[in-house]
């Protein structure tokens, strides 16, 4: 899953190339590397490649900071 999202992140959502390719804990929201609307690409990923629902409440800084925060918000089981 980890290696899933960086992936998508770094290749589609940012076009990097390999040597700037995400890390699963970079700072994704607060520094920039990804707008509202990559975000919510991102969600449309997470919900078609994981078969999860997101709700808009859960869409918070804490739970999508990190690739690593993003797989622990999603292992806890607390998408619909």
């Amino acid at each position: 899953m980890k290696e899933a999202l960086c992936r998508y992140i770094s290749n589609t959502l940012m076009s990097a190339e390999p040597d700037d390719a995400v890390q699963a804990d970079d700072e994704l929201l607060t520094v920039g590397m990804l707008d509202s609307l990559q975000l919510m690409r991102l969600v449309q990923f997470i919900e078609d490649q994981f078969d999860r629902k997101i709700p808009p409440g859960d869409l918070i800084l804490e739970n999508f900071q990190t690739v690593n925060a993003i797989v622990s918000y999603l292992e806890q089981g607390k998408t619909a």
